[in-house]
C-alpha cells in the first residue's frame, strides 16, 4: 500500500498573497468597452446608448426606430389594401361590356395601380431609413461608447 502525502497547498507569503488576490479573476473588474457598446447597439437599437451610460441616445434610437416602424407597418396595410382593390376592380374591368362603365372601371384600376406603386416605393425608402437609423445607432454606440480603463490589473505605475 502507498502512502500519499495530503493534499494541502503551501500558504503563500503575505506578499505574494497581496499579489495573488489583486490579480485573481473574481477581483479584477472589467471596464465597459466600445465594441460592447457596438454589438448591443446591433441587437436593439438604443442599448449600447444606455451601457454606456447615455441616456438621451439610448431613448431616441428605439423611438427614431418605433416611429419609422409605424409608419412601415401603415405603408404596408395601405399597400395591402390597394393590391386588394386593384385585384378586384380588374375583375370587374374584364368582365364589364358596358363602355361607360368600362371607363369608370378603368379610371379606378388605374388609381389603384398608381397607389400601390407609390405604397410599395414608400416602403422601400421607409426601410432604407430603418436601416440607415440603425446603422448610425451602432456607430454612434461605438464612437461615444466607454472607454477601457488601461491599468486593470492594479494601480497606475504613476500618476498623471
Amino acid at each position: 500500500m502507498i502512502r500519499r502525502p495530503p493534499r494541502s497547498t503551501p500558504k503563500p507569503s503575505s506578499a505574494a498573497s497581496d499579489v495573488y488576490k489583486r490579480q485573481h479573476p473574481r477581483d479584477i473588474k472589467e471596464d465597459k468597452t466600445p465594441f460592447g457598446a457596438l454589438w448591443r447597439s446591433t441587437v436593439a437599437p438604443g442599448w449600447g446608448q444606455f451601457y454606456s451610460n447615455k441616456r438621451l441616445p439610448g431613448y431616441a434610437f428605439p423611438s427614431i426606430e418605433a416611429v419609422l416602424f409605424g409608419v412601415l407597418f401603415f405603408n404596408f396595410s395601405q399597400y395591402s389594401s390597394a393590391v386588394k382593390n386593384l385585384q378586384e376592380y380588374s375583375k370587374l374591368y374584364e368582365k364589364e361590356t358596358d363602355p361607360d362603365e368600362v371607363l369608370k372601371l378603368r379610371k379606378e384600376t388605374i388609381g389603384y395601380w398608381n397607389a400601390h406603386k407609390n405604397y410599395n416605393k414608400a416602403m422601400i425608402n421607409n426601410g432604407i431609413m430603418i436601416g440607415t437609423v440603425w446603422a448610425i445607432n451602432a456607430i454612434h454606440a461605438y464612437v461615444a461608447g466607454p472607454r477601457p480603463q488601461n491599468f486593470i490589473h492594479g494601480p497606475e505605475p504613476y500618476r498623471r
